[in-house]
């Protein structure tokens, strides 16, 4: 699982290459070793912007998901790497955002399953990854921002957002996590990415 766990990162730096760099497309190996690789719908992100009307986007993520078949899953979710062990999740590696109270940039992941494949076995798999374009959400000055993460890994998530940004976020509720920041600048833009499994 060490090996996926770095097989994931590698994948994470892939699509930030993708998307920041221009690269039209990534390959990425991850060994199984007798697991399993899919892509699931597992995470939901709804955004809401007020600047004195409120604006609501709302992504369904298909999350990139290991399955060792022992107890442990890796998943990536919109830059951010989890692992969970026996029902305890750690974010590996945190998503490329800024949730200040000057400033929030956030960049919304959206990967689609480009096809219905899961792939097991005992070597490896191909993750193919192509941009498939991107919408600003938002580019203005706001009053104030709500995110909401639906996982199934909403303690990661929430410490992740408590801790390591200035947004003000309540307990997970219904593996929901709800958090708010009150920025003078947002820039919030949902990229799509295509993914494949070879």
């Amino acid at each position: 699982t060490t090996n996926a766990e770095q097989g994931f990162t590698a994948f994470a730096n892939n699509v930030d290459d993708i998307l920041r760099r221009g690269a039209p497309s990534r390959t990425t190996e991850i060994r199984l070793a007798d697991a399993s690789l899919s892509l699931e719908q597992t995470t939901e992100l709804t955004i809401m912007v007020d600047n004195g009307t409120t604006a609501n986007t709302t992504v369904q993520i298909h999350s990139l998901v290991y399955d060792s078949g022992s107890g442990t899953r890796i998943s990536y979710s919109s830059g951010a790497v989890i692992r969970q062990d026996e029902g305890r999740s750690v974010m590996v590696r945190q998503p490329n955002v800024v949730l200040k109270n000057e400033t929030v940039i956030l960049p919304v992941i959206h990967t689609v399953a480009a096809d219905n494949g899961t792939v097991c076995g005992t070597t490896g798999a191909e993750v193919e990854t192509q941009s498939a374009g991107s919408e600003v959400v938002a580019n203005d000055s706001v009053e104030n921002v709500t995110i909401k993460t639906t996982s199934p890994h909403p303690d990661a998530w929430y410490r992740y957002l408590e801790t390591e940004t200035a947004a003000n976020c309540n307990a997970p509720v219904n593996e929901t996590v709800r958090c708010d920041v009150e920025p003078d600048q947002v820039y919030i833009a949902v990229e799509r990415v295509d993914v494949r499994l070879q």
